[in-house]
């Protein structure tokens, strides 16, 4: 495949392990729902549902492209999650309790994959310090 002399840019495993993670995770969330009859049977319900894979498509692609703000997005939800599980879970049920425990586990791990070193590259501003800037316009510099 031709791309032109442009190189592809690749994301780390990390990331890509981390972008597995979550889907998983939600995908657990989802068929948890499905599995105790929780379907959409309204059109408001299935439009509240598609809504959500929505917004979860494009937070894990952005996960995905590189998007610094959705790194520190997935940690401020786990932490945010973390510190509510002592009075949401005594609301559910004993499945309910598992599915929500397991999913948190997992949302925390796939949310500190996106800090290790390896994927820290991935999410470097395109206006990193490393950049050198032009020379001002008269200075004398060519």
């Amino acid at each position: 495949m031709d791309t032109g002399g442009a190189k592809i840019r690749q994301p780390p495993r990390t990331v890509v392990i981390s972008v597995a993670i979550h889907a998983t995770s939600q995908a657990l969330g989802f068929a948890y729902y499905a599995a105790i009859g929780k379907f959409p049977h309204s059109i408001a319900a299935g439009a509240t549902w598609l809504a959500a894979f929505c917004v979860l498509f494009f937070y894990l692609r952005a996960i995905y492209m590189g998007y610094n703000w959705v790194r520190w997005l997935s940690v401020a939800l786990a932490v945010s999650s973390l510190a509510f599980l002592p009075w949401f879970l005594p609301t559910l049920g004993t499945q309910a309790k598992i599915v929500t425990l397991i999913q948190q586990v997992v949302d925390s791990t796939a949310a500190a994959l996106l800090f290790l070193p390896s994927s820290r590259p991935w999410y470097r501003s395109n206006y990193s310090s490393k950049r050198t800037p032009k020379p001002l316009r008269g200075s004398g510099a060519a």
